[in-house]
């Protein structure tokens, strides 16, 4: 190779750089990783050999970051496997992995969910994580304000909030108030206590005063300062009573009871 040669390969590797595993640097990384891989899970793991493992890993590494190596360490073969067929999504996998582990790897097989942590961030991660799909169907219809609340929920209450949302006559009466979002937020702020309350006095959040008391002032009533109002209850059984035709029924009580005395008084001569 002439000298101008090498001098212009000399030129172009100080103005571009040196990429990290030319360097060592991620290669070294990575076949500590793959070490850690069969050291851990087994050489039934790493089939290929670790150096081959260290190669997939620092391949993954280059595109998706450090955090790969902190997935993979985590994970192992399940985890590498599930980084590289999240394709576009492999960072995000790879961020999922490095935090949750093994609980993790049910977030990053799915892109869907995947999806749903690259829009709407850590909170939608851990929401998907502690609850699969039952999170996944309120981070669509809520957002991330969905997400932040699901975090905070056991599953109980993660399942309450999925039901609620999925037709119940208090979140249709939210909708039709505009008031979806600052339901949400309680849940967010307030977590269980507050899908705790929420559920045992939903028949009376459906109606649209009551649910606006409540989400003016939510704190108060979910600490039991302050009670609902009556009206949720009381006014269909007034309305009920006002509307009743109570001649009408009175008269077909009346008219019933002549009709089984008479029907008692035929059988019992018949009987003779």
């Amino acid at each position: 190779m002439s000298r101008n040669a090498i001098l212009l390969i000399a030129m172009l590797t100080t103005l571009v750089g040196t990429p990290p595993s030319w360097a060592g640097v991620a290669s070294q990384a990575a076949r500590e990783a793959a070490e850690w891989i069969v050291k851990r899970f087994g050489s039934k793991a790493a089939r290929e050999g670790v150096e081959t493992l260290a190669k997939r890993i620092d391949n993954l590494a280059v595109k998706y970051g450090d955090e790969v190596f902190e997935a993979v360490r985590k994970t192992g073969p399940a985890g590498l496997k599930a980084i590289e067929d999240a394709g576009a999504l492999g960072k995000t996998a790879s961020r999922v992995l490095a935090r949750y582990g093994d609980e993790g790897i049910s977030v990053a097989r799915k892109a869907s969910r995947l999806r749903l942590v690259a829009e709407f961030g850590d909170e939608a991660a851990e929401a998907l994580v502690r609850h699969g799909d039952i999170a996944a169907s309120v981070i669509r219809r809520c957002g991330s304000e969905g997400a932040q609340a699901m975090a905070r929920l056991s599953s109980r209450n993660a399942r309450r909030l999925a039901m609620i949302i999925q037709g119940d006559p208090l979140w249709k009466t939210a909708r039709e108030v505009g008031k979806q979002d600052e339901l949400i937020t309680v849940l967010r702020r307030w977590g269980d206590e507050a899908m705790d309350f929420i559920w045992r006095n939903k028949g009376s959040l459906a109606v649209a005063a009551v649910l606006i008391t409540f989400l003016n002032n939510p704190e108060a009533y979910i600490e039991g300062i302050l009670t609902l109002p009556k009206v949720a209850i009381e006014t269909p059984t007034k309305e009920l009573a006002e509307r009743t035709n109570w001649t009408l029924v009175v008269s077909l009580v009346v008219v019933l009871g002549f009709l089984y005395f008479g029907w008692r008084h035929w059988l019992k001569h018949r009987r003779r």
